[in-house]
């Protein structure tokens, strides 16, 4: 049975499932307990006679005031003139030494399994997705849970639990809701990850290369606007004029896949309803590559900026960047307005005529960056404002 320490634990496993294992008791008098209650039902939790509190069937209560023999099979206490058991748990009687395991018959014998907890939380944490110790994130229930393995380089945690999708206060973000933003719906996702930035036009181009994507020019985009938005590129410009069909056959070749639109959302959002990912302040050139003043188109460059590097005040709840701004993002749904009743890991329509983007570019003003914003869009369209960013399941 192990050390005394370990019965005391299988007692108070017991208590808390009360008999269990079919009709099988525990013998009388050999499990530890600490209060009336810690013992399976119709036990009661009684002094042995040595100071130590033990499970006893009612009917087979010790004499207080008598030694215990502690190699009773039954484990009921007996008055008897041997010295009392030693602090090693072994007594010694007519040179036989005895142990407190149980000597009963198995069908006598309880013996609970004990319960291991599936998820692994380590300590408490303040905001969901926040980083906690290595390899492990705040999730919803603001527990730091160890993230999965294989999480593949370059991709986020997201903790599975339930988030707000839709517009739900436009006042608050000093943007408006369009018809299709609502209703707002209390949505429930397993646990996925995404990718910290959007794609690069190095990690395209290596799909490419392995004959995985179509390039450019076979999707038929003019190569001047092409070149024009991976000039002077330090490897860290986001992927453009890319259609649906690119963007899912980069995802494939990258070993993940497009992202659910509620996916993007909350990934985007997090669990606390903001309007933007890094909050409700309204966007500015240090959270969003966008439109700001007097139309200046990607912050006064024309277009779009390196990834994850003039934005890092914009960063998700999750650790995401550029999920307002830059590019906008293909996800996997058909668009329609929302069902109100797919609340469990939604997928959108089966069919449909659009797709869907997600996010703002470097053409948008701050109404387009809302992380509820969402942008029908044929399949076939390579404007130079789409990019992608892939999701992964554990």
């Amino acid at each position: 049975m192990g050390q005394p320490g370990n019965l005391a634990v299988l007692a108070i496993v017991i208590g808390g499932l009360g008999l269990g294992c079919g009709d099988t008791l525990p013998p009388s008098g050999l499990y530890a307990c600490e209060e009336d209650g810690s013992c399976p039902s119709g036990y009661l939790c009684h002094d042995d006679g040595t100071g130590a509190m033990k499970c006893f069937d009612p009917d087979k209560l010790p004499d207080p005031s008598a030694d215990i023999d502690t190699t009773s099979s039954e484990g009921v206490a007996t008055p008897d003139t041997t010295e009392p058991p030693s602090d090693t748990g072994v007594t010694e009687d007519a040179g036989q030494t005895d142990t407190f395991e149980d000597t009963s018959t198995p069908t006598d014998t309880f013996v609970p399994d004990l319960v291991v907890p599936e998820d692994t939380n380590q300590s408490s944490c303040v905001t969901e997705g926040s980083p906690c110790e290595t390899d492990s994130v705040c999730d919803a229930a603001l527990q730091c849970k160890v993230k999965p393995d294989g999480l593949p380089a370059g991709f986020v945690y997201v903790p599975a639990g339930v988030f707000k999708m839709g517009c739900t206060d436009a006042k608050a973000c000093n943007a408006d809701c369009m018809f299709d933003d609502k209703p707002v719906r209390a949505i429930s996702l397993s646990s996925y990850a995404i990718q910290e930035t959007e794609v690069t036009v190095v990690q395209f181009e290596e799909c490419v290369s392995a004959g995985s994507c179509a390039s450019h020019d076979d999707l038929g985009v003019a190569t001047s606007t092409w070149v024009k938005y991976q000039q002077g590129a330090s490897g860290l410009r986001p992927i453009n004029s890319l259609n649906y069909g690119g963007a899912k056959a980069y995802c494939a070749f990258a070993g993940a896949r497009l992202c659910t639109e509620a996916e993007w959302e909350k990934a985007a959002r997090g669990a606390d309803e903001r309007c933007y990912p890094w909050g409700n302040a309204s966007p500015d050139c240090s959270l969003a590559t966008m439109k700001n003043a007097f139309d200046s188109l990607g912050c006064g460059t024309g277009f779009v900026r390196d990834v994850g590097t003039d934005t890092l005040a914009g960063e998700s709840a999750y650790g995401a960047y550029d999920m307002a701004g830059n590019v906008v993002e293909w996800v996997s749904d058909w668009y329609d307005t929302y069902d109100p009743g797919e609340l469990d890991n939604p997928a959108g329509p089966v069919s449909g005529e659009k797709r869907i983007l997600r996010g703002g570019s470097y053409s948008s003003g701050p109404n387009d960056l809302t992380s509820y914003a969402r942008w029908p869009v044929l399949e076939g369209s390579a404007s130079s404002t789409n990019g992608v960013r892939c999701c992964w399941s554990p």
